[in-house]
């Protein structure tokens, strides 16, 4: 009787560890692996951003430029001016394309991070940060479509989509879009 009542604790923690073994071999679930992706997928996105809004920022510090030196009389450019004028242009292109591409890149991301978002993680904090970016890119729509087309209802209209997007989660609205709808409304 005294050799099955020493070898029962050895006997159970032989046990123990199998069962910790086994337990932590299994791996993540599919809903982690799934909430690991769609959190990786933000990360992409937010570089992705960050590459958008560096173009954005070079290009229009090359159009300052160019303006700036427009606005000096010719006679009165300096060398470099003239070179930079003469160079201006094909950046400006070079930069447009590159702001370009990097807004499409940006767009596909969005629709795909948003399109998981809403239907399979809409309490989730990342859910919130995404909708919020694509509220900020829609201001910027929106604004340029009253710059250029002075076109309010259509801005109201690409606003109050952005908008429905945070009704459709459940989630309070971006201020600045909130604020963006208000001005507008005003203008009106």
């Amino acid at each position: 009787v005294m050799r099955r009542s020493r070898f029962l604790p050895y006997g159970i923690a032989i046990l123990v560890v199998f069962g910790l073994v086994s337990g932590c071999s299994r791996g993540p679930s599919e809903e982690e692996l799934a909430q690991a992706a769609f959190e990786e997928q933000l990360a992409t996105l937010q570089q992705q951003y960050e590459v958008l809004q560096q173009a954005r920022t070079d290009l229009a510090a090359s159009e300052g430029m160019l303006a700036d030196i427009e606005a000096i009389k010719e006679r009165d450019r300096s060398e470099e001016q003239i070179a930079e004028l003469e160079a201006l242009p094909a950046a400006i292109v070079e930069q447009g394309t590159a702001r370009d591409a990097a807004y499409d890149a940006v767009q596909a991301t969005l629709a795909d991070f948003l399109n998981i978002a809403l239907n399979d993680f809409p309490e989730h904090p990342a859910t919130v940060q995404g909708l919020n970016l694509y509220s900020d890119e829609a201001i910027l729509v929106a604004q340029d479509m009253v710059a250029q087309a002075g076109d309010y209802k259509k801005a109201m209209d690409h606003l109050s989509n952005a908008e429905s997007y945070f009704a459709a989660a459940g989630l309070t609205p971006y201020q600045p879009l909130e604020a963006t709808i208000a001005f507008f409304d005003e203008w009106r």
